[in-house]
Protein backbone atom coordinates (compact mmCIF):
# COMPACT_ATOMS: atom_id res chain seq x y z
CA UNK A 1 0.00 0.00 0.00
CA UNK A 2 2.24 2.31 1.35
CA UNK A 3 5.14 1.42 -1.83
CA UNK A 4 1.89 2.35 -4.31
CA UNK A 5 1.50 5.24 -3.27
CA UNK A 6 5.24 6.20 -3.00
CA UNK A 7 5.21 5.47 -6.60
CA UNK A 8 2.07 7.67 -7.36
CA UNK A 9 3.49 10.66 -5.67
CA UNK A 10 7.21 10.09 -7.88
CA UNK A 11 5.16 9.64 -10.74
CA UNK A 12 3.54 12.93 -10.72
CA UNK A 13 6.70 14.54 -9.57
CA UNK A 14 8.44 13.22 -12.21
CA UNK A 15 5.11 14.01 -14.99
CA UNK A 16 5.78 18.10 -13.94
CA UNK A 17 9.13 18.40 -14.16
CA UNK A 18 9.61 17.80 -10.31
CA UNK A 19 13.12 15.53 -10.76
CA UNK A 20 15.09 18.87 -11.94
CA UNK A 21 16.14 21.68 -10.25
CA UNK A 22 16.53 23.43 -13.94
CA UNK A 23 12.92 22.73 -15.55
CA UNK A 24 13.44 22.21 -19.55
CA UNK A 25 11.07 21.66 -22.36
CA UNK A 26 11.88 17.98 -22.49
CA UNK A 27 11.07 17.15 -18.60
CA UNK A 28 6.95 17.43 -19.98
CA UNK A 29 7.73 16.95 -24.14
CA UNK A 30 9.42 14.63 -26.72
CA UNK A 31 11.44 17.71 -27.95
CA UNK A 32 14.64 19.49 -26.18
CA UNK A 33 15.69 23.30 -26.79
CA UNK A 34 17.61 22.51 -29.81
CA UNK A 35 14.73 20.23 -31.63
CA UNK A 36 11.92 23.25 -31.24
CA UNK A 37 13.61 25.05 -32.27
CA UNK A 38 14.66 23.31 -35.63
CA UNK A 39 11.48 22.54 -36.22
CA UNK A 40 10.37 26.04 -36.18
CA UNK A 41 12.50 26.70 -38.73
CA UNK A 42 11.58 24.02 -40.91
CA UNK A 43 8.26 25.07 -40.89
CA UNK A 44 9.42 28.60 -41.46
CA UNK A 45 11.25 26.73 -44.65
CA UNK A 46 7.55 25.93 -46.27
CA UNK A 47 6.58 29.27 -46.67
CA UNK A 48 8.94 30.13 -49.53
CA UNK A 49 8.42 26.98 -51.10
CA UNK A 50 4.71 27.12 -51.45
CA UNK A 51 5.00 30.67 -52.20
CA UNK A 52 7.46 29.85 -54.96
CA UNK A 53 5.14 27.24 -56.44
CA UNK A 54 2.15 29.42 -56.42
CA UNK A 55 4.09 31.40 -58.01
CA UNK A 56 5.73 29.78 -60.82
CA UNK A 57 2.55 27.50 -61.29
CA UNK A 58 -0.14 30.10 -61.63
CA UNK A 59 -1.82 30.23 -65.50
CA UNK A 60 -2.10 33.94 -66.04
CA UNK A 61 1.54 33.90 -66.32
CA UNK A 62 2.69 31.80 -68.79
CA UNK A 63 6.36 30.72 -67.95
CA UNK A 64 8.47 29.06 -70.02
CA UNK A 65 8.31 24.97 -70.59
CA UNK A 66 11.59 24.62 -68.30
CA UNK A 67 10.52 26.38 -65.91
CA UNK A 68 7.12 25.03 -65.40
CA UNK A 69 8.89 21.75 -65.96
CA UNK A 70 11.23 22.63 -63.11
CA UNK A 71 8.01 23.87 -60.76
CA UNK A 72 6.21 20.74 -61.13
CA UNK A 73 9.56 18.26 -60.54
CA UNK A 74 9.63 20.68 -56.99
CA UNK A 75 5.74 20.38 -56.20
CA UNK A 76 5.81 15.95 -56.73
CA UNK A 77 8.95 16.06 -54.87
CA UNK A 78 10.99 14.83 -57.85
CA UNK A 79 13.68 16.84 -56.63
CA UNK A 80 14.28 18.47 -53.20
CA UNK A 81 13.75 22.24 -52.08
CA UNK A 82 17.50 22.17 -51.62
CA UNK A 83 18.41 21.69 -54.77
CA UNK A 84 16.02 24.26 -56.63
CA UNK A 85 17.64 27.38 -57.60
CA UNK A 86 16.56 30.94 -59.00
CA UNK A 87 19.49 30.14 -61.40
CA UNK A 88 17.81 27.13 -63.39
CA UNK A 89 14.74 29.22 -63.92
CA UNK A 90 14.25 31.89 -67.11
CA UNK A 91 15.39 35.25 -66.27
CA UNK A 92 11.69 36.87 -65.22
CA UNK A 93 10.68 33.88 -63.25
CA UNK A 94 14.26 33.80 -61.73
CA UNK A 95 14.64 37.42 -60.74
CA UNK A 96 11.06 37.03 -58.62
CA UNK A 97 12.71 34.21 -56.90
CA UNK A 98 16.08 35.36 -56.59
CA UNK A 99 15.18 38.63 -54.30
CA UNK A 100 14.19 36.54 -51.62
CA UNK A 101 17.20 34.15 -51.73
CA UNK A 102 18.30 37.48 -49.57
CA UNK A 103 15.21 37.82 -47.52
CA UNK A 104 15.93 37.38 -43.67
CA UNK A 105 13.71 35.88 -40.61
CA UNK A 106 15.02 36.42 -37.29
CA UNK A 107 13.05 34.43 -34.20
CA UNK A 108 13.20 35.49 -30.79
CA UNK A 109 12.29 32.62 -28.53
CA UNK A 110 11.51 33.35 -24.62
CA UNK A 111 10.58 30.00 -22.57
CA UNK A 112 9.48 30.31 -19.28
CA UNK A 113 9.08 27.10 -17.67
CA UNK A 114 7.74 27.15 -13.84
CA UNK A 115 7.49 24.19 -11.52
CA UNK A 116 6.20 24.05 -7.50
CA UNK A 117 5.37 20.88 -5.63
CA UNK A 118 4.32 20.64 -2.47
CA UNK A 119 3.87 17.64 0.16
CA UNK A 120 2.46 17.09 3.24
CA UNK A 121 2.12 14.36 5.76
CA UNK A 122 0.26 14.19 9.37
CA UNK A 123 0.03 11.87 12.01
CA UNK A 124 -2.72 10.79 15.23
CA UNK A 125 -1.49 9.13 18.32
CA UNK A 126 -3.31 7.45 21.39
CA UNK A 127 -2.33 5.82 23.85
CA UNK A 128 -2.60 5.30 28.11
CA UNK A 129 -0.68 7.50 30.51
CA UNK A 130 -1.43 6.46 34.22
CA UNK A 131 -5.20 8.25 35.13
CA UNK A 132 -5.60 9.71 31.65
CA UNK A 133 -6.25 8.56 27.83
CA UNK A 134 -3.94 11.02 25.60
CA UNK A 135 -4.19 11.93 22.13
CA UNK A 136 -1.23 13.34 20.16
CA UNK A 137 -0.73 14.22 16.74
CA UNK A 138 1.99 15.85 14.29
CA UNK A 139 2.14 17.65 10.49
CA UNK A 140 4.42 18.60 8.39
CA UNK A 141 4.69 20.32 4.92
CA UNK A 142 7.10 21.51 2.28
CA UNK A 143 6.62 23.73 -0.82
CA UNK A 144 8.63 23.77 -3.55
CA UNK A 145 9.59 26.19 -6.36
CA UNK A 146 11.63 26.20 -9.47
CA UNK A 147 11.89 28.33 -12.72
CA UNK A 148 14.11 28.70 -15.87
CA UNK A 149 13.64 31.60 -18.17
CA UNK A 150 15.51 30.51 -21.37
CA UNK A 151 15.39 33.14 -24.07
CA UNK A 152 17.63 33.72 -27.37
CA UNK A 153 17.59 34.26 -30.79
CA UNK A 154 18.32 33.16 -34.17
CA UNK A 155 18.31 34.16 -37.89
CA UNK A 156 17.88 32.91 -41.47
CA UNK A 157 18.13 33.77 -45.13
CA UNK A 158 15.30 32.61 -47.20
CA UNK A 159 18.22 30.86 -49.57
CA UNK A 160 19.56 29.62 -46.04
CA UNK A 161 16.48 27.89 -45.28
CA UNK A 162 15.68 26.42 -48.35
CA UNK A 163 19.45 24.65 -48.47
CA UNK A 164 18.41 22.93 -45.11
CA UNK A 165 18.10 19.32 -46.39
CA UNK A 166 17.46 18.28 -42.90
CA UNK A 167 13.92 19.14 -42.76
CA UNK A 168 13.01 16.84 -45.63
CA UNK A 169 13.89 13.94 -42.71
CA UNK A 170 10.66 12.79 -40.50
CA UNK A 171 7.09 14.26 -40.76
CA UNK A 172 7.39 17.93 -39.44
CA UNK A 173 3.50 18.47 -40.27
CA UNK A 174 1.77 18.18 -37.30
CA UNK A 175 0.20 20.47 -34.78
CA UNK A 176 0.81 19.86 -30.70
CA UNK A 177 -2.18 21.93 -29.05
CA UNK A 178 -0.73 20.63 -25.55
CA UNK A 179 2.22 22.19 -26.12
CA UNK A 180 1.92 24.12 -29.16
CA UNK A 181 5.31 25.25 -29.75
CA UNK A 182 6.68 21.74 -30.22
CA UNK A 183 4.64 21.38 -33.79
CA UNK A 184 3.38 23.92 -36.36
CA UNK A 185 2.40 27.31 -35.19
CA UNK A 186 1.26 29.26 -38.13
CA UNK A 187 4.76 30.18 -39.69
CA UNK A 188 4.58 28.85 -43.35
CA UNK A 189 1.18 31.39 -43.75
CA UNK A 190 2.99 34.31 -42.24
CA UNK A 191 5.81 33.58 -44.83
CA UNK A 192 3.38 33.28 -47.71
CA UNK A 193 1.59 36.60 -46.05
CA UNK A 194 5.06 38.70 -46.67
CA UNK A 195 5.64 37.56 -49.89
CA UNK A 196 2.20 38.39 -50.84
CA UNK A 197 1.79 41.15 -49.37
CA UNK A 198 5.34 42.92 -50.75
CA UNK A 199 4.61 41.45 -54.42
CA UNK A 200 0.57 42.15 -54.57
CA UNK A 201 -0.14 45.13 -51.82
CA UNK A 202 3.17 47.23 -51.63
CA UNK A 203 4.23 46.37 -48.28
CA UNK A 204 6.63 48.75 -47.00
CA UNK A 205 9.05 49.19 -43.89
CA UNK A 206 9.26 52.12 -41.58
CA UNK A 207 10.37 55.51 -42.64
CA UNK A 208 13.66 56.81 -42.64
CA UNK A 209 15.03 59.93 -43.47
CA UNK A 210 11.59 60.96 -45.55
CA UNK A 211 12.14 57.43 -47.42
CA UNK A 212 10.48 54.28 -46.83
CA UNK A 213 12.99 51.12 -45.95
CA UNK A 214 13.12 47.84 -47.37
CA UNK A 215 9.65 45.70 -46.74
CA UNK A 216 9.60 44.29 -42.95
CA UNK A 217 6.52 42.11 -40.76
CA UNK A 218 6.54 40.74 -37.44
CA UNK A 219 4.39 38.25 -35.55
CA UNK A 220 4.26 37.82 -32.08
CA UNK A 221 3.23 33.75 -30.84
CA UNK A 222 2.37 33.57 -27.22
CA UNK A 223 1.18 29.89 -25.78
CA UNK A 224 0.79 28.45 -22.21
CA UNK A 225 0.49 25.23 -21.06
CA UNK A 226 0.04 24.55 -17.62
CA UNK A 227 -0.31 20.96 -16.39
CA UNK A 228 -1.14 20.15 -12.85
CA UNK A 229 -1.56 16.85 -10.33
CA UNK A 230 -2.43 15.45 -6.76
CA UNK A 231 -2.77 12.51 -4.79
CA UNK A 232 -3.33 12.24 -1.12
CA UNK A 233 -4.04 8.84 1.25
CA UNK A 234 -5.36 8.26 4.68
CA UNK A 235 -4.37 5.17 6.61
CA UNK A 236 -6.22 3.98 9.42
CA UNK A 237 -5.38 1.33 12.55
CA UNK A 238 -6.59 -0.01 15.17
CA UNK A 239 -4.73 -0.11 18.49
CA UNK A 240 -3.98 -3.96 20.02
CA UNK A 241 -2.18 -3.01 22.86
CA UNK A 242 -2.95 -0.34 26.05
CA UNK A 243 0.65 1.71 24.86
CA UNK A 244 1.38 4.49 22.57
CA UNK A 245 -0.19 3.84 18.91
CA UNK A 246 -0.31 5.13 15.43
CA UNK A 247 -3.64 5.74 14.27
CA UNK A 248 -3.83 7.56 11.62
CA UNK A 249 -1.58 8.29 9.12
CA UNK A 250 -2.03 10.96 5.97
CA UNK A 251 -0.15 12.26 3.33
CA UNK A 252 -0.32 14.54 0.13
CA UNK A 253 1.52 16.08 -3.04
CA UNK A 254 0.45 17.86 -5.52
CA UNK A 255 2.40 19.55 -8.14
CA UNK A 256 2.01 22.10 -11.12
CA UNK A 257 4.38 23.19 -13.99
CA UNK A 258 3.41 26.17 -16.21
CA UNK A 259 5.10 26.87 -19.73
CA UNK A 260 4.68 30.35 -21.11
CA UNK A 261 6.96 30.43 -24.44
CA UNK A 262 6.56 33.63 -26.85
CA UNK A 263 8.11 33.32 -30.32
CA UNK A 264 8.42 37.61 -32.03
CA UNK A 265 9.06 36.60 -35.91
CA UNK A 266 10.28 39.00 -38.46
CA UNK A 267 11.23 38.99 -41.64
CA UNK A 268 12.45 41.81 -44.25
CA UNK A 269 13.56 42.21 -47.58
CA UNK A 270 17.40 43.10 -47.93
CA UNK A 271 17.75 46.61 -47.41
CA UNK A 272 20.45 47.15 -50.00
CA UNK A 273 18.22 47.28 -52.46
CA UNK A 274 18.10 48.42 -56.70
CA UNK A 275 15.38 49.63 -58.38
CA UNK A 276 13.83 46.22 -60.40
CA UNK A 277 14.15 45.80 -64.27
CA UNK A 278 11.55 48.33 -65.95
CA UNK A 279 8.18 47.33 -66.52
CA UNK A 280 9.33 46.74 -70.75
CA UNK A 281 11.52 44.02 -69.94
CA UNK A 282 8.10 41.93 -67.95
CA UNK A 283 5.37 40.18 -69.20
CA UNK A 284 2.47 42.13 -69.52
CA UNK A 285 0.72 39.75 -66.69
CA UNK A 286 3.85 40.73 -64.07
CA UNK A 287 3.76 44.36 -64.26
CA UNK A 288 1.20 44.51 -61.64
CA UNK A 289 3.71 43.31 -59.42
CA UNK A 290 6.06 44.88 -57.24
CA UNK A 291 9.53 44.63 -58.20
CA UNK A 292 10.72 47.60 -56.51
CA UNK A 293 13.19 45.35 -54.52
CA UNK A 294 15.95 42.97 -55.70
CA UNK A 295 19.28 42.90 -54.30
CA UNK A 296 21.82 40.68 -52.69
CA UNK A 297 23.62 40.66 -49.26
CA UNK A 298 21.95 39.18 -45.97
CA UNK A 299 23.67 40.67 -43.15
CA UNK A 300 21.86 43.82 -43.11
CA UNK A 301 18.80 42.05 -43.60
CA UNK A 302 19.05 39.92 -40.39
CA UNK A 303 20.32 42.89 -38.58
CA UNK A 304 16.52 44.70 -39.75
CA UNK A 305 14.33 41.48 -38.59
CA UNK A 306 16.55 42.02 -35.14
CA UNK A 307 15.82 45.70 -34.50
CA UNK A 308 11.66 45.03 -35.36
CA UNK A 309 12.09 42.13 -33.09
CA UNK A 310 12.79 44.40 -30.96
CA UNK A 311 10.45 47.09 -31.72
CA UNK A 312 7.77 44.49 -31.24
CA UNK A 313 8.52 43.03 -28.15
CA UNK A 314 8.33 47.48 -27.06
CA UNK A 315 4.98 47.43 -28.22
CA UNK A 316 3.58 43.91 -26.95
CA UNK A 317 5.11 45.07 -23.16
CA UNK A 318 2.94 48.44 -23.45
CA UNK A 319 -0.18 46.77 -24.61
CA UNK A 320 0.30 44.09 -21.57
CA UNK A 321 1.07 47.25 -19.03
CA UNK A 322 -2.49 49.21 -20.95
CA UNK A 323 -4.19 46.10 -20.50
CA UNK A 324 -3.25 45.39 -16.92
CA UNK A 325 -6.27 46.08 -14.68
CA UNK A 326 -5.95 48.13 -11.76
Amino acid sequence: MHGMRGAALFSIAAALGGCGVHPLPEDVTPLDTNAIVLQIRCEAREGPKEAALAFLLNPKFQFPEKTLSRARELASGEIAFADFSPNQLDPVAGFYLAKYEQAAIGYDFQFDMSVTNALSAGTSFTGIVPHQIVNAGAAGGVDLARQTIRNFRVTDTFGKLRQMKKCDEGDRKFENYAYPVTGRIGLAELVRTFVDLNEINNLSGPVKDGNPTAPILADTFAFSTKLAASVGADVNLTPATPRFHLLKANFGAAGSRTDAHKVVVAMSLDPKTTPAATASFLPAALVGLNSTYAGFGKTPAEKRTLIEIDYQKTLNSLNNIALRPN
